[in-house]
C-alpha cells in the first residue's frame, strides 16, 4: 500500500471517529489488514507534517467559508510510559491529571465552521538533548 492510500485511510478513520484515535484502533477498523505499525511509521516518518495537513485542509476549508467559523488550537499528550525517552517522547506537564507524564505532546489546529470540523494543522513538541528528562519530573 502506498503512502497516499495509507494516509487517506488514516485521515478518514480520524475524521469518522468521535473518540481519540490510536494506530491500534485504526488497525482494528481495517480488521488488522493494515498493521498498527504501518500507521505508526507513517506518522513518525515526517511525511505528515503541518504543511501537508494544512494543504489538505485548506481545500476543504475554502468550500466551508463561514463567517461564524472558529479556529481551535488544542494541546494533547499521548502517554508512552514504557517507551525510551527521546526528543519526541519525553516528560510533559499534563494539566488534566495535574502531573508530568512521559509521552508525545502535540498541538492540533482545527477549523470549525458550518457544523463541520476540519483538522488544519499539527505540530509535535520536541525537546532536544536531555531537556524534559529528570529523575523527579516537575511541571515545565
Amino acid at each position: 500500500m502506498d503512502v497516499e492510500n495509507l494516509l487517506q485511510i488514516y485521515q478518514e478513520g480520524s475524521m469518522a471517529s468521535s473518540f481519540q484515535v490510536t494506530c491500534t484502533g485504526l488497525s482494528d477498523i481495517t480488521d488488522n489488514v493494515i498493521s498498527h505499525d504501518k500507521f505508526t511509521r507513517l506518522l513518525s516518518s515526517g511525511f505528515v507534517n503541518e504543511k501537508h495537513v494544512w494543504k489538505q485542509a485548506n481545500i476543504i476549508c475554502q468550500e466551508l467559508v463561514d463567517n461564524e467559523a472558529i479556529f481551535i488550537v488544542d494541546d494533547s499528550i499521548q502517554a508512552k510510559p514504557y517507551m525510551d525517552e527521546s526528543e519526541l517522547i519525553c516528560w510533559h506537564y499534563d494539566h488534566v491529571s495535574g502531573k508530568t507524564v512521559k509521552g508525545v505532546c502535540f498541538l492540533m489546529g482545527l477549523y470549525y465552521g458550518d457544523g463541520i470540523s476540519v483538522p488544519a494543522g499539527i505540530e509535535f513538541v520536541t525537546k532536544p538533548g536531555d531537556a524534559g528528562h529528570s529523575d523527579h519530573p516537575i511541571p515545565v
